[in-house]
């Protein structure tokens, strides 16, 4: 921020479960698994975190995919260790974290959307209340607001149910449409949105 003269958000990542995830692991590997490789990682992570908040960064997003892991392992224990994974990241960083895991369409591989059409529905659950997280940050740019209604069902989103409607006017509208979707965590200030 020294060469800034607004507020400038640094992403972080890909994370250490999204690094591990494209690992391939054999008997003769050091780490066996992902799950001991991200935990191998979350130190550097965290060390860098702190470093760039000593630099001036108020606002940094963790870009780590890892979320989506579960539903190819079929391991629902997944789940909790990539949780605590992003907990421990976040330990001791003075900063507002968001943590953007897209439900994308990339390089035109829509292989999320068509295997998982529920969306964030199918993995955010797992993720509510993550330590350290200051909100989530939700890719809307393939599907329109496609699974929008399940966020203002939840109860963890009740602050952010005006918002959310008018989001899904404009979407509906010709305006231009919504890309993406900032929100505040229940324990965290009230929601933004991005367009």
């Amino acid at each position: 921020t020294k060469q800034a003269n607004r507020p400038v958000k640094v992403s972080v990542g890909a994370g250490p479960a999204n690094l591990a995830w494209h690992v391939w692991f054999n008997k003769d590997s050091y780490y066996k698994n992902a799950k001991d490789l991200t935990f191998a990682l979350v130190p550097i992570f965290n060390k860098e975190m702190k470093e760039l908040v000593k630099h001036g960064a108020t606002y940094l997003q963790i870009e780590d995919l890892g979320a989506w892991l579960p539903l190819f392992s079929n391991n629902q224990d997944d789940y909790k260790w990539i949780r605590e994974s992003i907990e421990m990241m976040c330990d001791g960083v003075d900063a507002k974290i968001g943590w953007h895991f897209c439900f994308g369409n990339a390089w035109g591989n829509d292989i999320l959307s068509a295997n998982f059409q529920q969306g964030y529905q199918t993995v955010l659950p797992y993720f509510w209340n993550t330590e350290g997280v200051d909100e989530f940050v939700l890719d809307y740019a393939n599907r329109g607001m496609d699974g929008v209604d399940f966020l203002i069902r939840s109860h963890h989103w009740i602050p952010a149910v005006e918002v959310l409607r008018s989001m899904r006017k404009r979407a509906a509208s010709s305006m231009s449409p919504v890309r993406s979707l900032r929100l505040a965590t229940p324990s965290a200030s009230s929601p933004q949105s991005s367009f």
